[in-house]
C-alpha cells in the first residue's frame, strides 16, 4: 500500500510538472462566490454563524461593511494601471483600456506534455487494481488505452511538433508503455511492485520532457513580457500587477510564478503577483478582484498592524495559537 501512495506521488508530480492540472480563493470569498466579498479581518466568522432566530444587533452594520469594502475595490478598480492575467494558456496585457492576449504554450510543448502523460494514464489505469485479477472491463479499457497510443505514435514526429534530438526518446517511452500495457493485458494481472518499476522506470525520460518543455513555455513568456515592457514607462512597469489562475495541486512552485516572481523581484507570492486557485477563480473579472482585495488589504494590514503581510495569514492566527498553548483538548483524550 506504502508503494502504491509513493509511485502514485511520483506519477502526478511528473504530470503536475506539465501542467495537468493547471491548463486553465481567497479567504474573503464568502460562501456563495458572491463578489461583495469581505475583510477576514472583521469578518471571519459571518459565513459560519449560527442560525439565530433574529439577526444580532450588529448584523446590519456588518451587512454595510461587505457592501461597502466591495464598493471601495470598486473605486481602486478606477485606479489601476496596468495589469497581466495568466490564464488560459496566455499571457493578457490590461492597459489604458486596451487588452491584448498572447497564448505562451507552443505545439512544441504540448506534444512533449501528451506523450508524457501516457505514463500517466497506464498508471491511473492500473493503481487500484493491483495484486488483483484484472476485470473484463479493466482489460478492454488497457486494450483501447493501447490502441489510442499505437494509433498516435506514427505521427509524433510531426502532429506533436517533437524535434529531432527528441524523437528517439518519445519512440522509447511509447515501446515501452506499449510493452507494459500487453503484458498487463495478457496476464490479466500487475503487481504492485512491477507498477511502480514501471512508474520509477518512466520517471526520468518524463521529467526530460518536462525540462524541455518548460523551457519551450518560460521562453515564450519572455518573449510577451519584454514586447509589453517596451511599450510601457518605466512607472507603468514599476506599478503593474500579475494575476496567475491555477488549480490547488500545481500551485507549489507553479511554473508561471516562478517566472514572474524572478521578472518583478518578488520574493514570496501575494504582492505584486498573486495567485488564484479555481474554481474561485476562472475569468478574468474574478482574477481582477482578487488583485483588489490584495490592494485593499495590504493597506488595511499597513495601517492597522504596520506589516504589510498581516492580511496573508488569519487575524485570529495568534490568538490561536495562544489558546492551543493554554488549554488541552478534549477531543485528543484517549476514550
Amino acid at each position: 500500500m506504502v508503494d502504491n501512495v509513493k509511485s502514485a506521488y511520483l506519477a502526478i508530480a511528473t504530470a503536475c510538472a506539465f501542467g495537468l492540472t493547471a491548463d486553465i480563493g481567497h479567504a474573503y470569498s464568502n460562501d456563495s462566490g458572491n463578489k461583495e466579498t469581505s475583510p477576514h479581518s472583521l469578518t471571519s466568522d459571518s459565513a459560519h454563524q449560527p442560525t439565530t432566530e433574529k439577526p444580532l444587533a450588529f448584523h446590519e452594520v456588518n451587512q454595510q461593511l461587505l457592501t461597502n469594502y466591495s464598493a471601495a475595490k470598486s473605486e481602486l478598480r478606477k485606479k489601476l494601471g496596468a495589469i497581466v492575467i495568466c490564464m488560459d494558456n496566455s499571457l493578457t496585457l490590461i492597459r489604458d483600456g486596451k487588452r491584448e492576449s498572447i497564448p505562451f504554450i507552443k505545439p512544441h510543448y504540448t506534444g512533449l506534455k501528451e506523450v508524457a502523460h501516457i505514463t500517466l494514464g497506464t498508471f491511473v489505469l492500473l493503481v487500484n487494481h493491483t495484486d488483483e485479477e484484472l476485470s473484463e472491463s479493466s482489460i478492454a479499457k488497457l486494450k483501447e488505452y493501447r490502441t489510442a497510443i499505437e494509433k498516435a505514435s506514427d505521427a509524433v514526429a510531426t502532429d506533436e511538433a517533437i524535434e529531432p534530438q527528441e524523437q528517439e526518446r518519445q519512440r522509447a517511452l511509447i515501446k515501452q508503455t506499449v510493452s507494459f500495457l500487453t503484458r498487463a493485458i495478457e496476464s490479466k494481472r500487475v503487481s504492485a511492485d512491477e507498477l511502480k518499476k514501471y512508474a520509477r522506470s518512466t520517471s526520468e525520460p518524463d521529467l526530460k520532457n518536462a525540462y524541455t518543455a518548460v523551457a519551450s513555455q518560460m521562453v515564450s513568456m519572455d518573449k510577451t513580457m519584454a514586447k509589453w515592457r517596451k511599450e510601457m514607462t518605466p512607472q507603468e512597469w514599476n506599478n503593474m500587477y500579475v494575476f496567475i489562475a491555477t488549480l490547488h495541486m500545481p500551485r507549489q512552485e507553479l511554473i508561471a510564478y516562478q517566472y514572474f516572481a524572478r521578472l518583478l523581484n518578488q520574493s514570496q507570492e501575494g504582492d505584486r503577483v498573486i495567485v488564484g486557485e479555481s474554481p474561485g477563480t476562472m475569468t478574468e473579472e474574478q482574477g481582477i478582484d482578487l488583485v483588489l482585495t490584495h490592494i485593499l488589504d495590504k493597506q488595511v494590514a499597513i495601517q492597522f498592524f504596520n506589516d504589510p503581510w498581516r492580511m496573508h495569514r488569519d487575524l485570529l492566527s495568534e490568538a490561536g495559537k495562544k489558546w492551543l498553548s493554554e488549554n488541552k483538548l478534549e477531543a485528543e483524550k484517549t476514550p
